[in-house]
């Protein structure tokens, strides 16, 4: 420092602004080093702060009066304003882009701060490996946690991505479930599916499997919860405190009453044992009275019972413990379409589409309603909005021919009715029976005589819920003479 030529009583206004340019830069690298290897904003701005001041003023490093030494030496010359220049661009060149990005990823996660509205999030693929037989579908659980966060829709992508419908995604979703060794570890990766790459990967802490007189545990409840909140952490970085008790409830926080429910299932889905399923989910809900899907599962038993106001009792309650779940709403509007309370199946399937818009079967629902309470133009609008999302939607084709039936619009519903027919594989009793009636309007016999015949042949093993249509079709058998 002996060698520079200056004279530190002449410390001029050009001298001090290089020294504040420089202590400005200082800072700026200090503080962009910190936060790519802290990731901590905090820690930045004190490692910034500590660095400039150590550089500028600490008399270990330079010496009294060198800083104001070499400033007056380069604030000089031109060199020292070019190379300021040249560093003051390279560090806006850095914070706009791996330091902002940085900044994004810590207080926004793996996505950056998303805009305003909702993040299209898909699951795809899930790979499970068990060692012995397990109760448990780990890649649905998640769906259903993750569907119930506000600003996420969730999508259940079960054929292979196509790129157009990848383009319109911000996340991808896949998994693995491991249960081997007497232990248990549900794992999973993001994916970024705008770019194929990978944002993340995350895994549940490994779990022991248990064995108790009441069989085996796989504590694969507390693993989901741990890897929900690491994935909603990873996308979002801040997590609710009140949505973390509501995610953790789903689907119950009692893993014996998880494993009464999903052997009630059992019962309603493949052999219509109702009563011993609502024993079941009686003993499920004693011991988790919070338990939404047992709420649900036991108003579909009473449902196929005929016990209308008890299944709708508990549709309500999984409802209201677990709004966010679409087909609890669409279960309770189908329970109110059977007690023909139309304007609540409405409120019902509406709620349903106001958590799941693209949920077809509850736009088919909501059309349907509209259709029994004889508001055609509606009815028909919802139709063709679910084809819209479906085109091969055999019921949205027969329902859409009904409402053109009643419309009088007979050639629309042909049309409509004999698609159903084709891609339902003549398993529609429902269709044969509305184009026989669309065909005998339009004058031809021998293809009404024809549908009559396919829908006798269709619906004899339902005589009994046919009812008033078996009578009707009898009726018109006879006045068009069909042959046998």
């Amino acid at each position: 420092m002996q060698s520079l030529k200056v004279d530190i009583a002449s410390w001029n206004q050009r001298s001090r602004w290089w020294f504040a340019l420089l202590s400005l830069l200082l800072f700026s690298f200090a503080a962009l080093g910190g936060i790519l290897a802290t990731e901590s904003t905090l820690l930045a701005v004190l490692l910034g702060l500590a660095v400039t001041f150590l550089v500028d003023y600490s008399p270990l490093v330079i010496g009294p009066d060198g800083t104001k030494k070499v400033a007056q030496y380069l604030s000089g010359r031109r060199s020292g304003w070019f190379c300021l220049v040249l560093l003051l661009g390279l560090s806006t060149f850095l914070w706009f882009t791996v330091g902002w990005t940085q900044i994004e990823r810590i207080h926004c996660g793996v996505l950056g701060c998303p805009p305003s509205g909702t993040l299209q999030i898909a699951i795809d693929e899930w790979d499970e490996q068990f060692d012995q037989l397990v109760d448990f579908d780990s890649r649905s659980l998640l769906l259903e946690k993750l569907a119930c966060v506000e600003g996420l829709h969730i999508h259940n992508v079960t054929n292979d991505l196509s790129d157009t419908d990848s383009q319109k995604l911000d996340l991808l979703i896949r998994g693995q479930t491991l249960i081997a060794n007497q232990t248990t570890q549900t794992s999973v990766i993001l994916i970024n599916p705008k770019k194929w790459e990978i944002l993340g990967s995350y895994a549940s802490a490994l779990q022991p499997i248990q064995q108790t007189e009441s069989g085996t545990h796989y504590n694969l409840l507390a693993a989901h919860q741990d890897l929900t909140e690491q994935l909603l952490t990873a996308i979002y970085r801040q997590m609710d405190a009140a949505e973390v008790k509501r995610i953790s409830r789903i689907p119950t926080l009692n893993e014996q009453a998880r494993q009464l429910n999903n052997q009630a299932a059992v019962f309603l889905q493949g052999f219509q044992e109702y009563d011993q399923a609502k024993s079941l989910l009686e003993q499920a809900i004693a011991l988790d009275p919070t338990y939404a899907s047992a709420h649900n599962n036991l108003g579909r038993a009473l449902r196929e019972q005929g016990d209308l106001d008890g299944a709708i009792d508990h549709y309500k309650q999984a409802v209201d413990l677990l709004p966010c779940n679409a087909l609890f709403s669409f279960n309770l509007g189908n329970a109110y379409i059977d007690q023909k309370n139309y304007l609540a199946a409405i409120a019902a399937f509406e709620e349903a589409l106001r958590r799941k818009p693209d949920y077809v079967i509850a736009i088919n629902g909501l059309g349907y309603a509209y259709l029994l309470q004889g508001e055609l133009e509606q009815a028909a609008e919802h139709f063709i909005r679910g084809l819209e999302l479906e085109p091969e939607n055999a019921y949205l084709h027969k329902n859409l021919g009904r409402a053109y039936y009643e419309q009088e619009k007979f050639e629309e519903a042909i049309r409509a009715l004999e698609m159903a027919i084709s891609l339902s594989g003549g398993a529609l009793a429902e269709a044969f029976f509305y184009s026989a009636l669309a065909y005998e309007k339009v004058g031809e016999r021998e293809r009404a005589c024809g549908a009559l015949g396919q829908y006798v042949f269709t619906a004899k093993e339902n005589r009994e819920r046919e009812g008033k249509r078996w009578a009707e079709a009898d009726s018109l058998w006879r006045i068009l003479a069909c042959k046998e």
